[in-house]
C-alpha cells in the first residue's frame, strides 16, 4: 500500500483515537479498534509501536465495557509487540512495559491463574529496572499493587516485604506532590499489612507519618481523599490499641476536618464529582 492512503488512515485513526479517549463511548471505542486493525495491516506504517500501544489502551476499555476476555489478551499482545520494537529507546520500553504488568495484572483478577500474576510482576519489575525514566516512581507504585495481590493470594510474606520497600523508592524519588502522596498512601497500606500479619508494632509509626502526608499532600477536591483519611484513621485506631494514647483518636477527628465543609458554607444544591 502506498503512503498516500496510510497515511490518510492514520489521519483517521487518531482523530478516532482522540474522541474515544475522551467521550469513550462503545461506538467511538469499536470505531477508533477498527481504523487501528486497518492501519496496522497497511504497509509502512509510521509509529507503528505508538499505533500498537494506543490499540491496546483501546481495547482495554473495550474488555471493561464488555468483559470479553479476548480484547484484553489482544491488548497484551499488541503492547508486547511495541515493547519488542522499543527497543534501545529505555523511555518507551519502560512504558511498554509497565502496561503490559498493569493489563496482566487486569488479567489475573479475571482469571485467578497464578503464571499471569507472576507474568504481571515480571513485567513491572521490567518497567522500574529500566533506565532511565521519569515516571519510575509510578511504575514502583504499579508493583507495590501487584506484588499486594501476590502477597493476598499467597499469604507469603516475602512479597509484602518487597513491596514496602519499593513504596519507600517510589516516596524517594517522586517528582511531585502528586506522585508523593500516592506513593506514601501505598506505603501506608503496605506497612498496616506487614504489622497485622506480623505483630510487629515499630512500623506502625512509618505508617502513620506516611499516611498523613499522604493526607496533606492530597488537594481537597481529590477523588483519593477518602480512601487516603480512611487509612490514616484506620492506622491512628490501630496506634491507640497498642498503646492506649488518647490523642489519636482526637488526631484522628482533626486531619478530617478541612476536608468537610463547615456548617456555613454553601453546599445546599450542589453534587462533588471525581474526575478521572
Amino acid at each position: 500500500m502506498g503512503g498516500g492512503p496510510a497515511n490518510g488512515l492514520a489521519e483517521r485513526f487518531w482523530e478516532a483515537f482522540r474522541v474515544a479517549r475522551h467521550s469513550a463511548d462503545p461506538a467511538s471505542v469499536e470505531k477508533a479498534i477498527d481504523l487501528g486493525h486497518a492501519l496496522l495491516a497497511a504497509e509502512d506504517v509510521a509509529e507503528r509501536r505508538s499505533v500498537l500501544s494506543n490499540l491496546g489502551g483501546l481495547l482495554q476499555t473495550r474488555y471493561h465495557q464488555t468483559g470479553d476476555f479476548e480484547f484484553l489478551q489482544e491488548a497484551v499482545r499488541a503492547v508486547t509487540e511495541a515493547y519488542l520494537l522499543a527497543y534501545g529507546s529505555p523511555e518507551d520500553s519502560a512504558s511498554y512495559a509497565n502496561n503490559i504488568g498493569m493489563l496482566l495484572h487486569t488479567a489475573f483478577q479475571q482469571n485467578q491463574d497464578h503464571g499471569t500474576l507472576a507474568d504481571a510482576l515480571d513485567w513491572s519489575r521490567t518497567a522500574v529496572d529500566e533506565e532511565p525514566s521519569t515516571k519510575k516512581a509510578f511504575y514502583l507504585g504499579n508493583l507495590v499493587v501487584a506484588l499486594r495481590t501476590a502477597f493476598t493470594v499467597t499469604e507469603d510474606l516475602a512479597p509484602l516485604a518487597e513491596a514496602a520497600e519499593h513504596a519507600r523508592a517510589a516516596v524517594a524519588c517522586s517528582p511531585d506532590d502528586v506522585s508523593t502522596a500516592r506513593s506514601l498512601h501505598f506505603l501506608a497500606v503496605v506497612l498496616r499489612d506487614w504489622s497485622h500479619e506480623t505483630g510487629e508494632t515499630g512500623v506502625v509509626e512509618e505508617a502513620v507519618d506516611a499516611a498523613r502526608r499522604a493526607v496533606e499532600l492530597t488537594s481537597a477536591g481529590s477523588s483519593d481523599v477518602l480512601d487516603r483519611l480512611k487509612i490514616l484513621a484506620y492506622l491512628l485506631d490501630d496506634r491507640y490499641r497498642a498503646r492506649g494514647a488518647r490523642d489519636d483518636l482526637a488526631n484522628c477527628f482533626g486531619s478530617g476536618r478541612r476536608w468537610w465543609p463547615t456548617p456555613r458554607s454553601p453546599i445546599r444544591g450542589t453534587r462533588r464529582t471525581s474526575s478521572s
